[in-house]
């Protein structure tokens, strides 16, 4: 077991008879376990302190958010993703940049879990969500859409990053990965 050297609030340490104790039952309640969860894991290093901060939580919570949004808008664009060779071919090269990002961000990931750097883990995460983005934008600025083939792998890249963010946000993934998944085996 792992833990964080002391938490720190305001410049002092938490504790309950200096009343700067924060509820983590109220913070669950108002944000979601799989925010609090993450803001903690990326506040800070094991047996670190770890200075707690409100904006670890705006952090979790907009990275979370914005993957919701960003998957479920995926999904209705590779519905709709027309079949054309041509730009599939035009942009084979993207394509194979994405799956070697995938390939690193995984590789560091796992590297980071394997040292029990969490904090470092979570940023990798998000960096790969980045990448997954990126990916899109440079599609999008060389023919103006997705090809079938490029909606498929940005489909197979987030079912990765699902796949990853399991450890650090288990209801979040739990939730996207089914809906990843059938869009997968309807292209």
């Amino acid at each position: 077991c792992l833990f964080h050297e002391m938490v720190v609030a305001d410049g002092r340490k938490m504790s309950k008879h200096l009343g700067n104790v924060v509820d983590p039952d109220e913070l669950v309640a108002e944000h979601g376990a799989d925010t609090v969860r993450l803001a903690i894991l990326y506040a800070a290093g094991p047996a670190k302190a770890l200075n707690w901060t409100e904006g670890a939580l705006r952090f979790a919570s907009r990275f979370l958010r914005g993957l919701w949004d960003y998957t479920h808008d995926s999904i209705a664009a590779a519905a709709e993703a027309s079949d054309d060779a041509e730009a599939a071919a035009e942009t084979a090269f993207i394509r194979e940049r994405l799956v070697k990002w995938c390939d690193n961000g995984l590789e560091r990931i796992a590297a980071d879990l394997e040292e029990l750097q969490m904090h470092t883990a979570v940023r990798d995460v998000t960096r790969l969500f980045e990448r997954i983005q990126d990916f899109e934008k440079r599609v999008i600025q060389r023919r103006g859409e997705l090809s079938r083939a490029d909606a498929e792998a940005q489909v197979a890249a987030l079912i990765l990053l699902a796949r990853t963010l399991s450890p650090f946000a288990p209801h979040a993934a739990e939730a996207l990965l089914p809906v990843l998944k059938q869009q997968r085996t309807q292209q």
